[in-house]
């Protein structure tokens, strides 16, 4: 019997299989496979009918595990929250915020809104370390304080969302660019320029979100292949073609064929519960600053948590 198991059992409780997949970030045949060894381990049915989980078709003895495993897992979290908050209250020196970036979509925006916050907070008394590994946040989010971008976040019993948001992809070039070649009259004309793709072959961009538009463009002949998007974005701005983009990543580039869109990718930025005052003070002024950055290029936020600002 595992942490995963207990947690599977609960989710499914209450939720259901395929919300409590979604929750856990697993799939649902994970979680279902977790109850049965669950089942197996204490040798009874918790379920009365095995092939519609909830709290409904719980067995007696499913409801007393039930209700033992809500409060062991609450403990389990209290006490992990506790050991962090004691750790991190008796690290004496410049503070250190960690804040995890989603790597498709988060290192431009939090730069700019970094950028901006330094001009108008004093940032000499902390360290702010940022990371866009994410492998590593998926397996240790505990690491960070705050988690921006990461649409599926699977820790929600460590972490508050404060708000999320939809970003749209489009199409975008340089003034350079559409100044010497010109604007694109419709999809089909975007065979006449060159055109910048992400991905590591023609097969890989074709399926790729970044190049949701090339589905009525199968023989399109790219200018230019990259396969990280820090490529894709100075090739954009060195003016070799158009390529795909979020909107608060464009600021100083012309949108192409406006009435089309991508792809809706959400945002969200979750802050780990129970931290210090001292680390939290640093960590709302980030909120505000990433907020007002993602709001001044037009995306609504959807507010989840309440957060007073400093």
């Amino acid at each position: 019997m595992d942490i995963f198991e207990i947690k599977a059992f609960v989710n499914t409780c209450e939720s259901g299989s395929q919300r409590a997949s979604k929750m856990l970030g697993r799939s649902e045949i994970d979680v279902c496979l977790a109850i049965e060894k669950l089942q197996s381990f204490v040798a009874v049915d918790l379920f009365s009918d095995n092939l519609a989980p909830s709290k409904d078709t719980l067995t007696d003895s499913g409801r007393i595990y039930y209700g033992h495993a809500k409060i062991f897992l609450e403990n389990l979290r209290q006490c992990v929250l506790d050991v962090l908050r004691n750790y991190e209250n008796t690290l004496e020196g410049v503070p250190r915020i960690k804040i995890s970036m989603c790597s498709l979509i988060g290192k431009e925006i939090l730069a700019d809104s970094l950028s901006s916050l330094s001009h108008n907070f004093d940032l000499s008394n902390v360290c702010i370390d940022l990371s866009t590994s994410d492998d590593v946040v998926s397996k240790y989010p505990l690491k960070y304080h705050a988690i921006f971008g990461d649409p599926v976040l699977t820790h929600k019993d460590f972490f508050q969302i404060r708000w999320s948001a939809n970003v749209t992809q489009g199409l975008y070039a340089s003034e350079n660019y559409i100044r010497d070649v010109g604007m694109p009259r419709s999809v089909d004309d975007l065979i006449n320029h060159s055109i910048i793709m992400y991905g590591n072959s023609f097969r890989d961009v074709c399926k790729s979100k970044g190049n949701w538009y090339l589905s009525k463009l199968p023989e399109i002949n790219p200018a230019i292949i990259v396969n990280n998007l820090v490529a894709l974005f100075a090739a954009i701005n060195a003016d070799l073609g158009i390529g795909s983009s979020f909107c608060y990543r464009s600021k100083h580039l012309r949108k192409v064929l406006p009435e089309i869109s991508g792809p809706v990718v959400t945002i969200n930025f979750a802050v780990r519960v129970n931290i210090p005052d001292k680390l939290m003070y640093y960590i709302n002024a980030v909120d505000k600053a990433v907020r007002d950055k993602l709001q001044a290029t037009g995306i609504e936020l959807k507010i989840i948590g309440e957060n007073d600002y400093v």
